[in-house]
């Protein structure tokens, strides 16, 4: 399995639920990352190639296909459905044509970034969490 995790705290408490195989050697990278935040990452970080899940305070961007993503609220509903327009080594861009409406993913600075028709362009959301297809 391999996550990615973002936690902002002044104080950390972690615990594992459940049971671990004897064999198991489970293994967390530890990092300082800006603005004060630890980054746990297993072996594979997830960048703009890979990421297909990315959350937020009150809910998620969704890749639903190919070319396809959706942000759902907090208990699953969808909220907007967009296009991917592409992909560099640290976002991923979105458009809402119905809306005249652009989302980049930038999971370098943990921020969804919302631009639109008439010009508009500020942080909306800050990333929380992302995976990979692989968890």
């Amino acid at each position: 399995m391999k996550h990615s995790l973002i936690l902002a705290a002044k104080s950390l408490t972690v615990c594992v639920i459940g049971t671990l195989a004897a064999h198991a050697t489970p293994s967390v990278d530890v990092r300082l990352v800006t603005e004060g935040a630890i980054h746990l990452a297993s072996s594979q970080d997830v960048k703009g190639p890979n990421v297909n899940e990315v959350f937020f305070n009150g809910g998620s961007f969704v890749q639903e296909g190919n070319n396809r993503w959706s942000e759902l609220a907090q208990n699953g509903a969808r909220r907007f459905s967009f296009v991917e327009r592409g992909r560099d080594e640290w976002s991923v861009y979105l458009r809402d044509n119905s809306r005249g409406v652009n989302i980049q993913l930038d999971l370098f600075r943990k921020k969804v970034v919302y631009s639109d028709d008439s010009g508009k362009n500020f942080d909306l959301y800050t990333i929380e969490d992302a995976f990979t297809g692989q968890h």
